[in-house]
């Protein structure tokens, strides 16, 4: 059995993990290698573990190791708390490292539901320990009284900003009408075949009925087209024109999942009008938090990857 005895010091830990090594790999040598150490250095710990215990623990022979009886049953004793030991510890040291805390972010309505969202819980899922707070909304928010870390800006000309700014990608804007459109469809072939038709207008905009269009021949041409209906939202513009209520012009990223489900049509489509941009908006990186940065580097990933 093993003794009791008084030690002047604690018992070193690392030691009996030494210790266990030794005894798996059967020699000093695979000990070493197994930890990445020297074999002096496995040696010294082993030799200090049985000064303080004041027992020998391994049989040592210029050609073999044998474990004494000692030494058995300090293994077996040992060997089940030890890999619980070393499990929490790493599982300690993991958590320590994994990055934790909340995130406010904020963007408008259209390109943070069909974007944004998708891309964060994925990002949230490899990052159990973050939270992140998505305010939606398509007027600019105030940094400080909202307490903003990341703000998703989109449109075809954006305001400066005295934070910093990073592009995340442009957009292209089409023409869409109801699924009920599609038999007449082929005879919409210029911008002025639409003249008439009714249409969903986005009162946020500057200009909500006059739009110019480009063609593949050069040709420009601006329509203002007569508006039926007004809505304050790109998710509501788009929501009228699935309900039949006329055709409209989008972000491509608003409408995309839409003609992939057969709700929506696109016209004109060898007709250009104006792409935007992307960008997002934060404070210097001095100012940021470490949970902010590493956000937007995987938004910023995700979003390349999406792009190609």
């Amino acid at each position: 059995m093993i003794q009791k005895r008084s030690m002047r010091r604690s018992l070193n830990l690392n030691r009996l993990v030494v210790f266990a090594a030794v005894v798996e790999a059967g020699s000093l040598t695979g000990a070493a290698k197994r930890l990445g150490l020297t074999k002096t250095v496995v040696s010294s710990h082993l030799k200090k573990l049985e000064e303080e215990l004041g027992v020998t623990l391994i049989g040592r022979t210029t050609r073999r190791m044998r474990l004494t009886d000692i030494g058995r049953e300090l293994h077996e004793r040992t060997q089940g708390p030890l890999v619980e030991l070393m499990a929490g510890a790493a599982a300690a040291r993991d958590r320590a490292r994994a990055p934790r805390g909340s995130v406010r972010m904020t963007a408008p309505i259209d390109y943070g539901s069909e974007i944004l969202a998708p891309l964060l819980v994925r990002i949230q899922k490899e990052n159990p320990g973050l939270v992140i707070d998505l305010v939606l909304d398509d007027h600019p928010l105030d940094f400080i009284t909202e307490g903003i870390d990341i703000a998703v800006r989109v449109g075809w000309v954006l305001q400066d900003s005295s934070h910093r700014t990073v592009r995340l990608g442009a957009f292209k804007t089409w023409v869409v009408a109801p699924a009920s459109w599609a038999p007449s469809a082929p005879s919409i072939k210029t911008p002025t075949d639409l003249l008439g038709r009714p249409f969903i207008a986005g009162s946020m905009l500057k200009s909500p009925a006059r739009w110019e269009f480009g063609s593949a021949d050069g040709i420009q041409t601006a329509q203002i087209f007569d508006v039926t209906m007004f809505a304050n939202t790109n998710v509501a513009v788009r929501a009228a024109v699935e309900s039949g209520g006329g055709f409209t012009i989008l972000p491509d990223f608003a409408v995309r999942s839409r003609l992939e489900s057969g709700s929506l049509i696109r016209l004109l489509d060898n007709w250009s009008l104006p792409s935007g941009d992307i960008q997002a908006i934060m404070p210097a990186a001095r100012h940021q938090s470490a949970v902010a940065r590493m956000l937007f580097s995987s938004l910023q990933t995700l979003l390349r990857q999406g792009a190609k």
